[in-house]
């Protein structure tokens, strides 16, 4: 169906987190996707490899977890790095929401502390990432924007109904809390 649509950049957004992960040192790295059949999951996953392309990481450097984009999705996802032989230095999870779960299961199935021995990234900048204990370095959403400009876009096809449909990109933005830091020597 030809409609207007208001979207986030998702594959610049994964960019954003494993740049953000490569530039403090981080070279072993795990992503917790949501459902892998959801565009965003594939298009953040882009996103990712395209920044392990351009810093000439190899993609096995990386382990691709599914996961549901639910918190205790997160907590599980990150019990099976936590039993990982050569654990990855930084977690990106495809929301915030499994990124509380994930720092959670830090705390409550290991002795290790974020970010001191694993540094963790979310996705939407929602209310979680600064619930969590340390706040979540993440990718911000602009929910204000998207809407404004859908607002718009509604008025827009109001008052001319024929105007072919658009699709505007909005950019999301890296923010970064407490929950990354360099990789331990």
């Amino acid at each position: 169906v030809p409609v207007d649509t208001v979207i986030v950049d998702n594959r610049a957004g994964g960019y954003q987190a494993v740049e953000h992960l490569i530039s403090l040192g981080h070279r072993i790295l795990a992503v917790v996707t949501g459902e892998t059949d959801r565009a965003v999951s594939q298009e953040r996953l882009s996103g990712v490899y395209e920044a392990l392309d351009h810093f000439d990481i190899p993609h096995s450097q990386v382990t691709v977890i599914p996961g549901d984009f639910q918190r205790e999705g997160g907590y599980e996802a990150m019990k099976k790095i936590l039993k990982m032989e050569e654990r990855p230095t930084a977690v990106f999870f495809m929301n915030d929401e499994m990124a509380a779960g994930g720092i959670q299961a830090v705390y409550t199935e290991s002795p290790l502390k974020v970010p001191d021995d694993i540094s963790i990234v979310g996705f939407d900048d929602t209310s979680w990432a600064t619930a969590t204990q340390p706040p979540l370095t993440t990718i911000r959403v602009d929910k204000g924007l998207m809407g404004s400009i859908a607002v718009q876009r509604i008025v827009q096809r109001i008052s001319n109904p024929s105007q072919p449909p658009t699709t505007t990109l909005i950019p999301p933005r890296l923010v970064v809390r407490e929950s990354t830091a360099p990789p331990r020597r």
